[in-house]
Order: structure tokens, then sequence, then C-alpha cells
């Protein structure tokens, strides 16, 4: 049976945007505090630089993103933005340079 392969491509402005949209939106998946931009480990993880503020105190924090909260932060981009994207198909994401895939994979 064919398979089809989309590729949803976003830049860094555009994912450290989806980040922030996605932290409104899901306000316990992620520590309180400003994103401040957004790295790729040697390893191919995503790590998030925030800025987090505690009883007047600022700190500097490194968060690193598992697959499935990056996975959601690309999907909540593409709702937010009307990109069609199938309900029943495999997602993953993957880093090439400073931007960020989404990768759907769908049975025809």
């Amino acid at each position: 049976m064919p398979r089809e392969i989309r590729q949803i491509i976003l830049s860094k402005e555009e994912f450290t945007g989806a980040i922030k949209s996605y932290k409104r939106a899901a306000q316990d998946a992620l520590p309180q505090g400003d994103i401040e931009s957004y790295h790729v480990s040697p390893a191919g993880s995503v790590q998030i630089d925030m800025k987090t503020y505690y009883g007047g105190s600022e700190q500097n924090i490194t968060i690193d993103l598992n697959s499935a909260h990056i996975v959601r932060i690309l999907v909540r981009f593409c709702i937010e933005n009307n990109v069609m994207i199938p309900k029943n198909s495999v997602k993953r994401f993957k880093v090439q340079g400073s931007e960020v895939f989404l990768v759907i994979t769908m049975d025809m």
C-alpha cells in the first residue's frame, strides 16, 4: 500500500513563536517565565532557554523538550495557522540546522 510523507518546516522565529503559543495554551507544560530562544543539542534534542522569576530574583534555565512536546508544539502551530494535517497519521519531528520539521506519514 502506498504512503504519503509531508514535511512542514518552521523557521527559527516560527518555532520560537510556536513554543510561546503552546506555553500559553498548556500552562502546566512548561515553567513560568519568558522563552528567550531554543537550540538543538548535539544529540538532536531541542532545548529551550528560559528566563524565570522567583521571589524577585531572575534565573536562566534550559529545558529539554521531549518528542511528544515538540510534536504537540508543531501540531498546534499548524492548527493556529490553518495548515491542514490529517488526524489519522503518524507525526514525528526532525531538526535540520535551525529549522524544525513536522513529518507526517499517511497511508493512502
